[in-house]
């Protein structure tokens, strides 16, 4: 409004609210989940510094006070043509919809970043948002259709040679398998994440995988194949710092 009534350039102070909340929110979101991989943000705009933030509980905070604000943020980005952080944007915001259960928020958010994603062209961009919509689906019970996604986004990030965003949908995929009893496939996608957050010397990521292999094999009776794989993850998450990974473990450990 101030910037409709006063001498400047509105879309110019529309960038530069666009780059503080992106900012912030990316910086809330790593520290949510430390173990999420940054995404590459342009440069900000001059002024648009984000809020500081220190440690999960004011991450997790703001993203509450902020929520509806960010919404906001969202619908003006693709109305303004910004469909960098119209993608983007809905990134930061997944886990902690996700940790809210606002799972028909998530997929509506990702199919407006998966329109931007695609009008940009950009191929990284349109496999992070399957991967997204997959993790909405998931959430939603709707099985398939969450493999389609997450199948989409493995294909794309091969096409690229991106082993970590590889990685990821491999576990995502695993959990999904998971929940349609198919412990099996489950359990390859796992030490195929395994094997390729090991080849980037990814260890949150080794230790986050070496759990979703323990319980794999615990839920095919293989016991002591679990036992050993969760022994190993829990190692690396107290060296990390992962309560919350440590706690998946621990649930793992005592399953098996």
């Amino acid at each position: 409004e101030q910037a409709e009534s006063a001498d400047t350039d509105a879309r110019a102070a529309i960038n530069r609210t666009l780059d503080h909340y992106l900012a912030t929110a990316h910086d809330a979101a790593v520290l949510l989940n430390p173990a999420r991989g940054p995404l590459a943000l342009p440069p900000r705009q001059p002024g648009a510094a984000p809020e500081p933030l220190d440690g999960h509980g004011p991450a997790l905070a703001w993203f509450a006070a902020e929520h509806q604000v960010l919404l906001a943020v969202i619908r003006q980005a693709a109305e303004a043509g910004f469909d960098g952080h119209a993608w983007q944007l809905p990134w930061t915001l997944s886990d902690y919809l996700e940790w809210e259960g606002r799972w028909d928020e998530l997929a509506v958010l990702q199919d407006g970043a998966l329109a931007a994603a695609e009008r940009l062209g950009d191929a990284g961009a349109q496999a992070s948002v399957h991967r997204s919509i997959g993790r909405a689906c998931f959430g939603l019970r709707c099985w398939e259709t969450a493999c389609d996604h997450l199948a989409r986004a493995l294909q794309i990030y091969r096409d690229l040679g991106d082993g970590l965003g590889q990685a990821r949908v491999h576990i995502n995929l695993g959990k999904t398998l998971d929940r349609m009893g198919r412990y099996c496939e489950a359990l390859g996608h796992a030490e195929q994440a395994l094997n390729l957050f090991g080849a980037a010397g990814n260890v949150p990521g080794q230790a986050r995988a070496l759990n979703n292999v323990g319980w794999y094999h615990a839920l095919l009776g293989n016991h002591h194949e679990a036992l050993t794989c969760s022994r190993q993850a829990l190692g690396l998450q107290r060296g990390l710092g992962d309560r919350c990974g440590e706690a998946n473990t621990w649930d793992t450990l005592g399953y098996s």
